[in-house]
């Protein structure tokens, strides 16, 4: 059986701000400061991810759904309802799946794999996604998605070299 992994780099600040898009204010395994993001960073972030075919602007592709967004400081504020945005945004299927099982895993656990490298792990009866720094980028992740399946072959590989031990450790 082969294993076809679903493999996704992206920034910590493109990360965040589509975390926070879903109204994910806290997110175990992702150092969330309380950063105010400029409207401009925001533009440049979801420009870059449309760049990079994770986004789309007003028009559906088959493998992508519109991104509802929830910008609301206060998510229990319903009086503050934010306008309907000019143009609407579309986001990759898999990728809006991730985002929603990083925002509320089943549960988690740190891999670890060698000294310097750690693999953050999001369980959910929806898949698995982990996330680990890409090498040589010190700003960007690597998020992958496996089915249970999956992620258990490829978990017994790592576990038969001896290479990765778990362990509760800090955050990325």
């Amino acid at each position: 059986m082969e294993i076809v992994k679903k493999n996704i780099v992206i920034t910590f600040d493109e990360l965040r701000i589509l975390l926070y898009s879903q109204g994910f204010r806290r997110c175990e395994g992702v150092y969330m400061p309380e950063k105010d993001f400029s409207q401009q960073d925001i533009i440049r972030a979801l420009q870059k991810l449309g760049e990079n075919g994770l986004l789309m602007v007003g028009k559906a592709e088959p493998e992508a759904e519109a991104l509802p967004l929830v910008f609301n400081a206060d998510p229990a504020d319903e009086e503050e309802v934010a306008e309907k945005p000019e143009e609407e945004f579309f986001i990759r299927n898999d990728l809006l799946e991730m985002i929603r099982i990083i925002g509320e895993p089943d549960g988690t656990e740190i891999m670890r794999v060698d000294p310097q490298t750690r693999i953050f792990c999001y369980y959910s009866e929806r898949g698995i996604v982990t996330s680990q720094r890409y090498p040589g980028r010190k700003e960007y992740l690597r998020l992958t998605v496996y089915s249970s399946e999956e992620f258990e072959k490829w978990r017994s590989e790592f576990e038969e070299t001896e290479l990765c031990s778990t362990t509760l450790e800090a955050p990325l």
